[in-house]
């Protein structure tokens, strides 16, 4: 069952790249990774950024961080 998951991550991975969206994958903790991309491009570009997830660990993560000239907002949901 791993050899499938990790076949699919490539192969998602490989179809993103050539739509030409900027990849990343989480080798430990994915959490961290989605927090201080969002934070990245929060500071540096002027446009807003929309996390989406399910995980109060981002909401804490994000609150945490965030700094008051961030157009940062969070999709939170059960449902998603």
């Amino acid at each position: 069952m791993e050899k499938n998951k990790d076949r699919l991550i490539t192969n998602l991975m490989t179809k993103f790249h050539s739509l030409g969206l900027t990849i990343k994958q989480s080798i430990a903790d994915a959490d961290w990774l989605i927090v201080s991309t969002a934070m990245s491009v929060a500071g540096s570009e002027n446009s807003p950024v929309v996390v989406v997830g399910t995980d109060t660990d981002l909401l804490v993560m994000m609150i945490a961080q965030a700094t008051p000239i961030m157009d940062l907002y969070m999709l939170f949901g059960q449902n998603l």
